[in-house]
């Protein structure tokens, strides 16, 4: 089950080059009986391998390397600053604000 997941995720991310963690962390959460922090710092981990190896065929074909550079900084930027505010969120408010993020980005892909 654990590599039908983790198979699940690789095929996602390198079919849409992002989104794995869609898979990774409700699996976690919902199978195999995670808390949501604790979710979600696994698979970040799990995806950075993922997401290396992904990366790569993306980016010897058609990858944009200046909006790759720029974009790459404030996503770290916003990661740490992330990680950190997220210590003194409920899980339970968490959740809520990970399903509407997910909701709207899924209506905005229809919709595009």
């Amino acid at each position: 089950m654990v590599v039908f997941l983790g198979l699940i995720a690789g095929f996602i991310n390198g079919l849409f080059g992002s989104g794995a963690g869609m898979i990774v962390l409700p699996g976690l959460v919902s199978v195999y009986g995670f808390d949501s922090k604790k979710a979600r710092g696994t698979s970040l981990f799990i995806l950075i391998a993922v997401s290396i190896i992904t990366a790569f065929f993306y980016v010897k074909n058609i990858a944009d390397y200046q909006a790759l550079w720029f974009i790459t900084v404030g996503g770290i930027t916003g990661g740490i600053l992330g990680a950190n505010f997220v210590k003194n969120i409920p899980d339970k408010y968490i959740r809520i604000i990970l399903a509407v993020i997910m909701i709207v980005s899924g209506i905005r892909m229809l919709l595009a």
